[in-house]
């Protein structure tokens, strides 16, 4: 049975690769597992994951731009990663289990290859988490402890600040998320602007949270869906008149 005291300590001890790549702000090793658990434990928080299964067969576009929120965050521009890095490799954890397609089982080979959702799919399910481990994520107390102990273990204290930070402005975007969802129409969503003082990058990434998903990943103007083979979707929300004047995040 998994108590908290021992994910804790599971998370503290986490095998990340050193290298010359990572700086102080890492600790010197790669920072690709915490910041995945980071986004794991926020889609808990916001009902997108619901049981200890973590699906690679369809859209990853949610846990993908989280895990980049935190990745640009403290990582220089130009380094870039594959959520698919982090996906195969936390198999070595004793809290992750990777769920193989039928018919393949997973070796440590495929582990050690996999760089791209791509390849990922074409051998696993997804993933599952420990049941206790995931009872624990699902109460507030416990996920703050999680997410304090990766912090702490694996980041600089100035790394965790920003961390933190991001971690508050995708809490906050998911909950204005919701009201321009709720109250999807003027004078409503103007309401919800006046009367709610959020800070320019809450607002963003809330307002282009809804927008694309209502549009399903679909410009507006052809119809065509596009999510690239990683879980990216290729289609943004903007205002046709800058919210600067119109103050208008009507979806």
């Amino acid at each position: 049975m998994t108590d908290l005291t021992t994910s804790i300590k599971q998370f503290v001890s986490l095998n990340r690769a050193p290298g010359p790549t990572w700086t102080d702000t890492t600790k010197r090793k790669a920072p690709h597992k915490p910041l995945l658990l980071l986004a794991v434990l926020d889609l808990v928080q916001r009902g997108v994951i619901t049981s200890p299964f973590i699906a690679v067969t369809g859209d990853l576009v949610e846990l993908n731009e989280l895990f980049n929120l935190y990745w640009w965050r403290i990582i220089p521009l130009g380094q870039t990663s594959s959520i698919a890095f982090p996906f195969s490799r936390l198999e070595r954890e004793p809290f992750w289990e990777l769920v193989p397609q039928p018919g393949t089982t997973i070796i440590p080979a495929i582990i050690n290859n996999t760089s791209s959702v791509t390849y990922l799919r074409k051998y696993a399910l997804g993933a599952k988490l420990d049941e206790e481990l995931f009872h624990i994520m699902q109460s507030r107390d416990g996920r703050g402890a999680l997410q304090e102990a990766l912090l702490q273990s694996c980041f600089s204290p100035e790394a965790a600040v920003l961390l933190r930070e991001q971690s508050v402005i995708n809490r906050e975007a998911f909950v204005y998320s919701q009201l321009l969802e709720e109250k999807s129409h003027l004078p409503l969503v103007k309401e919800i602007v006046e009367a709610d003082n959020y800070q320019p990058a809450v607002r963003d990434q809330g307002f282009r949270r809804i927008v694309v998903s209502t549009y399903d990943h679909r410009c507006a103007l052809c119809g065509v869906r596009i999510i690239t083979a990683e879980g990216h979707t290729v289609v943004d929300a903007a205002h046709i008149i800058p919210w600067s004047r119109s103050r208008n995040d009507d979806l």
